[in-house]
């Protein structure tokens, strides 16, 4: 999607809840394998009013579970990206927070979990992911981890 796609999906989004009464909504745009396409979101999120969060989301870690390439993001170009956003959106009355987002926990690895935890510790930021949505993943943690997502992300300190 090009930054304007990304703002028309976004206005869309955030018009739909305001209607139907929502003043707080989480938008997880799953990932973001350009830096370019989280400030049109917030944009979206600004005009209309809307209080929320925007998840700079990423995938890191190439896996046997069929992630385009062209999705993956280096960790240092992600985070580099989320640093910004995190530094130019989050203020302490804002409407618009921007948390750290890693799309799947099986879509990371370990040291983007790791630095994923430094970077919210540093910045004081939120992080937030997709958890055990289907039975798929959770056989998938459990066949990469050797427990649940929750248990795992626990042991990372999370």
């Amino acid at each position: 999607m090009a930054p304007d796609d990304c703002y028309a999906a976004a206005l869309h989004g955030c018009v739909e809840p305001i209607k139907s009464g929502v003043t707080t909504l989480v938008d997880f745009m799953y990932v973001h394998p350009r830096p370019d396409i989280t400030d049109p979101v917030i944009r979206a999120f600004e005009e209309t009013g809307i209080r929320g969060f925007v998840g700079r989301g990423y995938l890191t870690a190439e896996t046997e579970f069929g992630v385009p390439t062209w999705l993956i993001d280096p960790v240092e170009v992600a985070l580099a990206d989320a640093r910004r956003l995190i530094r130019q959106y989050n203020r302490p009355d804002g409407r618009v927070q921007v948390p750290l987002a890693p799309y799947m926990i099986w879509g990371v690895d370990r040291e983007t979990l790791a630095q994923t935890r430094q970077l919210a510790d540093a910045e004081g930021a939120l992080i937030t992911f997709h958890v055990a949505e289907t039975t798929f993943e959770i056989q998938t943690y459990l066949q990469c981890f050797g427990m649940r997502d929750l248990p795992y992300l626990e042991h990372l300190g999370f």
